[in-house]
């Protein structure tokens, strides 16, 4: 799994991923973080679209990730 969280996030908390992350590993499961600072949940998330893409590499991340985990 992969996680991506702005580190000042007002949407969703930082904290939570680093502790699903935690779990997830504990748990033995595959997960990566990517924490970007001075992003926003929905820049992160328009990052994946065509004319956002320079706001943040989310889309490459998220390629690459799954190019790892078939």
């Amino acid at each position: 799994m992969l996680l991506l969280v702005d580190e000042g996030d007002q949407t969703i908390n930082p904290g939570n991923t680093v502790r699903f992350a935690a779990r997830i590993r504990h748990k033995g499961g595959a997960v990566e973080e990517k924490h970007y600072p001075d992003r926003s949940h929905t820049k992160l998330v328009g990052a994946l679209a065509a004319p956002l893409r320079f706001l943040a590499p989310t889309l490459d991340e998220s390629v690459d990730f799954m190019s790892r985990y078939p």
